[in-house]
């Protein structure tokens, strides 16, 4: 009696996949149906791929920014701390010029790409 469960759950299973196969295949055969068909519309405000990149860069180089500044403030915060210690005054000298450092690259390229981009649009 169990054989005979099992093969009709089988038919049963087999059946039901098949009607979810074949009925939408059945549906859209038919020619009076009329399918909404949607365009996909653009979510970023960026028209184009140029823009786009510039927003993203833009993002990134505030955010860098802000970045630069706390290192900056970090490394006075490691002086105030220092005590006089040649250690750790040191290390916060050290911590000091490498933000400097690197806000001075951060700033370099945020001008080089202006340039870049001016000169980009007067050549179009």
């Amino acid at each position: 009696m169990t054989i005979k469960k099992s093969k009709a759950l089988n038919f049963f299973i087999h059946l039901f996949v098949l009607t979810l196969i074949i009925a939408p295949t059945m549906l859209y055969a038919d020619d009076n149906v009329k399918v909404a068909v949607q365009q996909l519309e653009n979510p970023l405000k960026a028209p184009n791929l140029y823009a786009f990149l510039f927003d993203v860069l833009t993002a990134f180089l505030n955010v860098l920014t802000v970045i630069a500044a706390f290192f900056i403030i970090y490394s006075g915060f490691m002086m105030v701390t220092a005590r006089g210690n040649e250690t750790k005054l040191t290390e916060a000298k050290r911590s000091f010029t490498f933000a400097v450092i690197g806000t001075a690259v951060l700033l370099g390229a945020t001008v080089l790409a202006k340039i870049i981009e001016a000169t980009v649009n007067q050549l179009r």
